[in-house]
């Protein structure tokens, strides 16, 4: 069947499938995947959202960034997944860190990259206490293994 409008065959497949488009659909959507990661780290780091304040300002922070979860739709009274991050000087000082922060009763996840780390995960509801003790636990978990706590996200439950 040939659609009039342009002389071409007409395909009964929808428009997102048809193989052209899906092609340009796969490519579109690894751009905007790969260029994704570049900008969450600024955002979360913007001091139009976050606002300013001294470094090691930590308890402030928090606060800012439980009022940016609430603003999203996120409940505080209900218990959500926090992950904490932490970073080492070597894979194997993460590795053991990790052993104890499990220890501690986190879910632990080692990190790839440029500089090792993992990730530390609990389920909680987030309150500036609840945060600040999660904090003070891992740094104290880590300090033994030259460890950098990096900061936290949380999930947003509604």
């Amino acid at each position: 069947m040939v659609d009039p409008s342009t002389d071409s065959p007409k395909s009964s497949l929808p428009w997102a499938l048809r193989p052209a488009n899906l092609i340009g659909l796969v490519l579109l959507g690894g751009l905007l995947f790969s260029a994704l990661p570049s900008f969450l780290p600024q955002a979360r780091r913007s001091p139009e959202i976050l606002g300013t304040f001294p470094a090691g300002d930590q308890k402030k922070a928090d606060v800012l960034t439980l009022q940016a979860l609430e603003r999203s739709g996120g409940n505080l009274a209900k218990a959500t997944e926090v992950v904490h991050y932490l970073f080492f000087d070597s894979p194997e000082s993460a590795e053991r860190a990790a052993a104890a922060i499990r220890n501690q009763g986190f879910e632990t996840r080692l990190l790839s990259g440029s500089k090792p780390g993992l990730r530390a995960t609990h389920h909680v509801v987030p309150s500036p206490e609840s945060i600040d003790r999660a904090r003070s636990q891992l740094e104290q978990a880590a300090r033994p293994f030259q460890g950098e706590y990096d900061g936290w996200e949380a999930a947003v439950t509604p």
